[in-house]
């Protein structure tokens, strides 16, 4: 049965059994002024040294301009991600087409892992990056949520085994006001995206450099 099965069906069976995590992973967002960005590895493995699948794509798009980041076990996760996106059609069908806000689907994530916390015996094994940009408030949004419900705004943010790597980076070549490359002003031909996507770049190779195991696909 096993080797009939692949893709998602194959990591949902696992995650049915409890063999499956998401955890040997790493995800991190940052915002400027005018945009937000969310990168994560692509790996899927069972806890361990087994990896299941090495292509899985593990941010979400939610609506018109949020991304979702996750990590943790891929049944809690999927569930959580579904009922967003269940809620957000809801919202649309009855505000003329018109999706849910970064900061309002943040909370609702933030809401969502709460209530499981206080109604499920075992915590939710889910960690969660809300990355966006609102017209209503005019500036790109990024949030940290963790599997106990705790959520916060900021500037730069990780998740996974190497996030102490990521965040040291970032407190060294971050800086929102101006469009910076690993530490060098960008010339004025690169917009926000790619100085945002050379950072990513040189954030990776960072952890490349550090890190002990073998960093796969990337996304």
């Amino acid at each position: 049965v096993l080797m009939m099965m692949c893709g998602d069906k194959l990591i949902a069976l696992f995650s049915l059994f409890g063999f499956c995590r998401l955890t040997a992973s790493s995800l991190f967002g940052f915002r400027t002024d005018s945009a937000a960005f969310i990168s994560s590895t692509c790996d899927v493995s069972t806890g361990g040294p087994i990896q299941i699948k090495e292509n899985f794509d593990r941010i979400r798009s939610i609506g018109n301009a949020t991304l979702i980041g996750f990590k943790g076990d891929f049944s809690d996760c999927e569930s959580i991600i579904d009922e967003i996106q269940a809620i957000n059609e809801i919202h649309k069908l009855s505000f003329g087409d018109r999706s849910l806000s970064t900061l309002s689907i943040a909370n609702l994530c933030r809401s969502i892992v709460a209530r499981n916390l206080r109604t499920r015996k075992d915590l939710l094994e889910t960690e969660f990056i809300i990355a966006g940009c609102d017209d209503s408030c005019q500036k790109s949004l990024l949030f940290w949520l963790d599997n106990i419900g705790s959520i916060r705004e900021v500037p730069y943010c990780a998740h996974g085994n190497q996030f102490s790597s990521i965040l040291s980076f970032f407190d060294r070549y971050y800086d929102p006001s101006s469009q910076t490359i690993d530490g060098n002003e960008a010339s004025d031909g690169v917009d926000v995206v790619q100085s945002g996507s050379m950072l990513m770049k040189n954030c990776w190779s960072n952890i490349k450099k550090r890190s002990s195991t073998k960093i796969g696909k990337i996304r």
